[in-house]
């Protein structure tokens, strides 16, 4: 049964997000891929149907599972479609479709052997399953410590995300605190080729678990990008029904659907073209340091309508 207060949530993200009157214009995401690159994916009812490849670097399972549920959480903030709500909860962009790339081991471990062999084999096949956007609701660090990554595993990793933008697909990143509870932005967070998402409650005041920063020398780019309130987010769990959650991972989630709605309007958009409708309709927040929010809150409807005025140029 789903209780009041999901309900109540759900509602609060609607009216931020204005998930119906997308949905009723067309925008659903239809016909964009999203990969979901964490603990795997369960087959939720609200996304069942839809998950088109699984690849399990770990355990080398041909067969969509999760463990730890965070990434179907994930995957049904961002893509879901209501269907074990009888529509009452529903994310972004409910008719997108999903790769899921299980990153994690047990317990939730990340493995940044993992990561980069996942990675590798999204930046080989994205073309081949209209893979838009890519959602890392994680942070890696360079340590050599033994529990984080190697250097070489960050270093490839970074390079395969710079291709990945550079061929079109746009990688998503939580801006908190990581695994390793860092004080510092981890490194894909930082990267130039990154959304970095951070978090903040529903009434615009209190920052939740993000760190900022700055990008690389060349760039200099404030991070984190933008911002989403992320505060009791209706997910879906791996035991088929929701639950709340909160913090920079679910904000990854609330971007990543936007972005395949925005990519359904004008799929000739890339990270630059991005940039530019959130620098032009982000909504800056007065209670939080601009160093803290970049380009502000994310406008769904007037980003949707750029997107199309730019599809309408590229077809002029």
């Amino acid at each position: 049964m789903l209780s009041g207060f999901l309900e109540d949530r759900q509602k609060v993200m609607e009216t931020l997000f204005h998930h119906r009157a997308l949905h009723a214009s067309g925008l659903t995401g239809r016909g964009v891929g999203l990969a979901v690159v964490d603990t795997g994916i369960f087959h939720h009812p609200d996304i069942s149907g839809r998950v088109v490849e699984f690849l399990d670097p770990a355990w080398g399972s041909r067969f969509c599972y999760d463990n730890e549920g965070h990434g179907t959480s994930i995957a049904t903030v961002a893509c879901g479609n209501g269907k074990a709500s009888r529509g009452r909860i529903m994310g972004l962009a409910p008719e997108a479709h999903l790769v899921g790339i299980k990153v994690a081991g047990k317990e939730g471990y990340l493995s940044g052997k993992h990561i980069q062999e996942g990675l590798e084999w999204l930046l080989e096949n994205h073309w081949d399953y209209g893979i838009r956007v890519v959602n890392m609701s994680f942070s890696i660090s360079r340590c050599t410590c033994g529990t984080c990554e190697s250097e070489d595993n960050v270093d490839r990793i970074l390079e395969i995300v710079d291709q990945l933008a550079e061929e079109g697909v746009i990688p998503v990143v939580a801006s908190g605190r990581g695994l390793m509870d860092m004080d510092e932005m981890g490194v894909l967070a930082l990267s130039p080729s990154t959304l970095a998402v951070g978090a903040m409650d529903d009434r615009f005041h209190k920052v939740l678990e993000n760190r900022w920063g700055v990008s690389d020398a060349d760039h200099r780019r404030m991070k984190p990008d933008v911002m989403a309130p992320a505060s009791d987010v209706p997910a879906g769990g791996k035991d088929g029904g929701y639950f709340p959650m909160l913090g920079t991972s679910i904000g990854a989630a609330i971007v990543s659907g936007i972005l395949c709605q925005w990519l359904q309007a004008c799929p000739e958009l890339d990270l630059r073209d991005v940039r530019m409708i959130l620098a032009r309709t982000g909504k800056r927040l007065s209670e939080i340091p601009s160093r803290r929010q970049g380009y502000g809150l994310p406008d769904p409807m007037a980003g949707a309508a750029i997107a199309h005025s730019v599809a309408l140029e590229e077809a002029a």
